[in-house]
């Protein structure tokens, strides 16, 4: 089914880590509808992941709802910026009353989504890629439409790059990078002292790796016998911090936005992941990517991330 509108209205607001992985469905709604589409959008961070989209956007400030994680926002502001829509799509596998009336104050002709609310109703199957989820929509508009074709690395600032290659510049070349990011929600944080121990090991094992370490909360993680190798790289920009992701050779890393950028950069990867389901939110598009899985984060054995991490090393250096 394709659909011919002059005003349609694209509806995403989740974590950073879900912006990258909408990123295929946005970029298929736009090669659908061009540059009339709106996107109603969270303001911040999430625009550097959005900015290669050409297509008005329309920032907003979000409250999340707890414990389901919904959004509330101002919908009198968000209707006034929009103006007119007669196709309203929402990627969000959530609906809030905020979303509800939003909708309705809209009144499109039709409309899609994964609830009722919508002309047509997309199913939330969890038993797939949260990915895969999103683009369900702009495939049930053009079946043609194929996520191959739009699962490229997200396309970063010319500022964040210039970032990266000063740090790249810094590295001999007879060295290979690990990238490590450990910091996110707290039931999703692998503990501390382990990440340690697992960097002493490897750095042990392998002397041609330097580790540099991203995100937003330091980490002691340079207190180990090989601090000297280890590149504290906290407090970037978003996109700096996953330019420095694109430079690893390996990445290890914990259920993240970070995470989804290797993966998408098609970097070896490790993920750890406790309580969240890695079928919904684990690797998608990287050749190598092994996943170390416990009831929760703290079941996950040293050993069992050492092994996951040699056995990516060795994978991808077969990995033209």
């Amino acid at each position: 089914m394709k659909v011919h509108s002059k005003h349609p209205v694209v509806f995403f607001s989740n974590g950073l880590g879900d912006t990258i992985l909408a990123l295929p469905a946005l970029r298929a709604l736009q090669t659908l509808f061009g540059r009339g589409l709106q996107l109603v959008c969270d303001a911040g961070p999430h625009e550097l992941i959005l900015s290669e989209l050409r297509m008005k956007k329309v920032p907003t400030a979000m409250r999340r709802n707890i414990p389901d994680w919904t959004r509330e926002f101002d919908v009198d502001k968000v209707a006034a910026e929009i103006r007119q829509c007669d196709f309203f799509i929402s990627l969000v596998p959530w609906q809030s009353a905020s979303l509800k009336r939003l909708l309705d104050r809209l009144a499109p002709v039709d409309s899609i989504g994964m609830f009722a609310d919508y002309t047509i109703c997309i199913p939330r199957d969890f038993t797939k890629h949260a990915a895969d989820l999103s683009f369900d929509i702009p495939k049930r508009l053009d079946t043609s439409l194929r996520f191959e074709d739009f699962c490229e690395p997200p396309r970063l600032s010319l500022r964040s790059r210039k970032v990266a290659e000063r740090v790249r510049r810094l590295v001999p070349s007879d060295y290979r990078i690990l990238v490590v990011h450990a910091d996110t929600g707290a039931n999703k944080m692998w503990p501390t002292e382990r990440f340690g121990e697992v960097l002493d090991v490897f750095l042990d094992r392998h002397p041609d790796f330097l580790c540099f370490l991203v995100g937003n909360a330091r980490q002691p993680l340079d207190s180990g016998r090989h601090g000297d190798r280890i590149v504290p790289c906290y407090g970037l920009a978003l996109d700096a911090s996953m330019r420095i992701v694109e430079l690893a050779d390996i990445f290890l890393g914990v259920d993240s936005s970070m995470l989804h950028a290797a993966d998408f950069f098609r970097i070896s990867s490790v993920g750890l992941f406790g309580e969240t389901s890695p079928v919904e939110f684990g690797f998608r598009v990287t050749p190598v990517g092994i996943i170390c899985k416990g009831k929760t984060m703290s079941c996950i054995r040293t050993e069992e991330v050492l092994g996951a991490l040699e056995d990516v090393t060795d994978m991808s250096a077969n990995v033209t």
